[in-house]
């Protein structure tokens, strides 16, 4: 199971190509790499190609989340759901391309599960109902509350401490996130923009986050984590 997952986690994207599954960088998909397959889909220009989104899998859902768990990060990540449906769904989606521990969910308000592109079935999900109990929750897990918030914000991200574990929360772009988290957290954090838009949209910005504590812990070479 795992060596069918871990070209994901090495940002290769798989291909068919007839009965074989071949990963993009593979000499045999494409031959400007050198390769000498015979197949029309090794000859198309890249953009041309029809890539997997997902791969089929011939097991059980417990059993895809059991061969997930040994290669999950130990961070996590909170939404808070009111007024957020889409968001919820897409962070979500991008949650899963980091194998995040766990996604808490705060409140009750639905999410839009198409934006999750069927991801949330492989993720660890914990449902909270209200910030008091999403501050309990990160208590009694030790958890430090790093909250991304770009008006109350004391350190970039840049600059910022990404502890190895750590609950990094995502408001909404239209509430942002209540000054009860912002007070509770250990920092709050703002990531730099250079035009003159006035924010990221929150999916966008919780991919940021999710990159930058990724680059920080498990890519070779970085010094102390920073740039």
């Amino acid at each position: 199971m795992q060596k069918l997952i871990a070209p994901y986690l090495a940002g290769q994207r798989p291909l068919r190509d007839g009965s074989a599954l071949l990963l993009e960088g593979d000499p045999r998909a494409d031959c400007r790499s050198g390769g000498v397959h015979s197949s029309p889909l090794a000859r198309a220009p890249l953009h041309s190609r029809r890539f997997m989104k997902v791969p089929g899998f011939d097991m059980p859902l417990g059993e895809v989340k059991a061969s997930l768990e040994p290669l999950r990060r130990p961070l996590s990540i909170a939404i808070l759901r009111a007024r957020n449906p889409f968001n919820v769904g897409a962070i979500i989606r991008v949650a899963h391309s980091f194998l995040v521990k766990q996604v808490v969910l705060v409140g009750d308000e639905p999410f839009y599960q198409r934006a999750a592109m069927g991801m949330q079935r492989y993720e660890n999900l914990v449902y909270l109902p209200d910030d008091a109990a999403l501050c309990a929750w990160a208590a009694e897990r030790g958890l430090p509350l790093l909250v991304f918030e770009r008006e109350h914000a004391r350190v970039d991200l840049w600059h910022a401490d990404l502890p190895e574990e750590c609950l990094m929360v995502f408001g909404s772009e239209t509430a942002g996130v209540p000054e009860t988290l912002i007070a509770a957290a250990k920092q709050v954090i703002a990531i730099p923009m250079y035009g003159i838009n006035n924010s990221f949209p929150v999916t966008v910005a919780a991919g940021i986050a999710m990159a930058e504590w990724t680059r920080r812990h498990f890519v070779a070479g970085s010094v102390e984590g920073r740039p």
